[in-house]
């Protein structure tokens, strides 16, 4: 009889799926225990810090950018990072300061509407005939 996988609620795996499953929920004050103490044991895990900023951008703008600014140490091509990067700028009026992320990520996904949204706010259309 295959033997059942046993349960282990704090471990490296369960802190931070259960960290990002709470910040999904709208909990970030519940999922910053876990996704902290994940980055704390992995320093070198971008992904930890990226979901790290998930949950500290509902609550802490100011750490969210800190926190984006080291998962993008760690992997300057993730684009997730860029482009909540260039959103927290974009809601503290500085499209100039998103323009370069905002690039980045059409660069890599030219047909990203999300972006494709921003670009009148930072881009100003050319004018019409």
């Amino acid at each position: 009889m295959p033997r059942q996988p046993t349960l282990k609620p704090d471990d490296d795996v369960a802190r931070p799926e259960r960290g990002m499953a709470l910040a999904c929920a709208n909990q970030p004050k519940s999922a910053l225990a876990d996704l902290e103490w994940y980055v704390r044991k992995h320093p070198l895990d971008v992904t930890g810090f990226y979901e790290l900023d998930v949950a500290q951008y509902f609550g802490d703008r100011g750490k969210a950018s800190q926190t984006l600014d080291q998962a993008l140490a760690l992997d300057p091509a993730m684009v997730p990072a860029h482009y909540t990067r260039a959103l927290l700028e974009l809601e503290a009026t500085r499209p100039e300061a998103a323009i370069d992320d905002l690039r980045l990520v059409l660069g890599r996904e030219p047909g990203n509407y999300r972006v494709l949204f921003w670009t009148p706010t930072v881009q100003p259309m050319p004018p019409r005939c």
